[in-house]
């Protein structure tokens, strides 16, 4: 559980390799600086815009600060803090969460693995995603360096129209005593506001079905059992190739059955509602989130 006077650390990470950054603040409140200092992992190296030279990544962070946004909305750039006035932002509405009857399973159990295993959450949500008949494909992504742990892919066919909607479900397991905690839900909600970098352009969005189609690939190369729980990489292909010229549209959904429908918090409401504002306001995506009753 963080506290308020933890120090804030950043996680930069690829599928082979990761690195940490502890954001200093130096001086006092007339005279204030900051810097990113590496605490952890590789140190790896960026050769930023049209310059030749490489630099640490560092002090590339300490150049160019990242946003770094809060549960309740505020934001934090450098030494630039944007307090959100409370009233701006309202919490989550209760009737919007979905709610899943999670017995038989294990919430401290979060991903089916090799093995599919039928008790774990991720299994759950397959299961569910299976019971309709619209998607074409539903992919096991998950992993380091997952889009999502579940992909979901329809072709929507209207009369005007074609269109691609993508689901992504970010899963998260729960301790055997579920607990109102935002804890819970800090790392979900950060990896639904990394999903809208999807949709920053049409390459982009290409690029969502090749590295799918990648990362299957290689677990079939292994010899592992295939990623794909309906469909095939034909059928992905196919998607992949109509992205390039039909729109898409993008639904992000956070699974956490940690959290309760009844008895949510003000705080979890409030992160919620940051982040189902943050995809609304970037690329006008979609946002839901599974519970518990």
């Amino acid at each position: 559980m963080r506290n308020d006077s933890d120090p804030i650390v950043l996680k930069v990470f690829s599928e082979n390799w990761h690195a940490l950054y502890r954001l200093d603040l130096i001086g006092g409140d007339d005279d204030c600086d900051f810097s990113f200092t590496h605490v952890g992992g590789s140190k790896p190296f960026i050769t930023p815009g049209s310059r030749s030279e490489a630099v640490l990544l560092s002090e590339f962070l300490t150049e160019h600060p990242p946003t770094i946004w809060f549960a309740n909305g505020s934001s934090l750039e450098g030494t630039e803090f944007t307090e959100l006035p409370p009233a701006t932002l309202l919490p989550y509405r209760t009737e919007l969460l979905i709610p899943v009857d999670w017995s038989g399973i294990d919430v401290t159990a979060e991903s089916q693995g090799l093995s599919k295993k039928a008790d774990t959450i991720q299994h759950k949500v397959i299961r569910m995603l299976q019971g309709d008949a619209s998607y074409r494909v539903i992919f096991d992504d998950d992993g380091s360096g997952e889009a999502a742990d579940i992909v979901a892919i329809r072709v929507i066919e209207e009369e005007v129209r074609t269109y691609l909607e993508v689901e992504l479900y970010h899963l998260k397991y729960t301790s055997k005593e579920p607990r109102n905690s935002v804890d819970d839900l800090y790392v979900v909600c950060g990896q639904a506001q990394r999903s809208a970098t999807w949709m920053a352009s049409q390459g982009r969005r290409t690029d969502l079905f090749v590295n799918l189609l990648r990362r299957n690939q290689s677990r079939i190369d292994a010899g592992k059992v295939s990623r794909f729980e309906r469909g095939d990489s034909a059928a992905l292909l196919e998607i992949k190739n109509m992205s390039r010229s039909f729109d898409m549209r993008l639904k992000v959904f956070v699974v956490q059955p940690g959290l309760s429908k009844v008895s949510a918090t003000e705080n979890q409401l409030r992160l919620l509602a940051v982040t189902e504002r943050y995809l609304s306001d970037t690329y006008g995506i979609t946002f839901g989130v599974m519970c518990r009753e």
